[in-house]
């Protein structure tokens, strides 16, 4: 399971509540969209305190998943607005 928190205005909440709430749920990957930063952050390694790791991908990088198996690699353009 993969969560996508695609965040504009609300991205201090999505990072330090909702995020949080992921990992102590056991979910393994969350990405979060930061839109007004221009990057993809790829939280994993949850545990009691939050996400152990964090890689941060922007416009021109390829985001690369082993959690999602139909998703292998995709460009952060993708979800990036131009």
């Amino acid at each position: 399971m993969v969560v996508v928190e695609v965040s504009d205005t609300s991205v201090s909440y999505d990072r330090n509540v909702k995020l949080p709430l992921h990992a102590r749920a056991g979910v393994p990957k969350t990405l979060l969209v930061d839109l007004h930063a221009g990057v993809v952050e790829v939280h994993s390694g949850p545990n009691a305190d939050g996400y152990g790791t964090v890689q941060t991908y922007a416009q021109g990088e390829v985001v690369h998943s082993a959690t999602i198996a139909e998703v292998v690699a995709f460009g952060a353009d993708e979800v990036l607005p131009g």
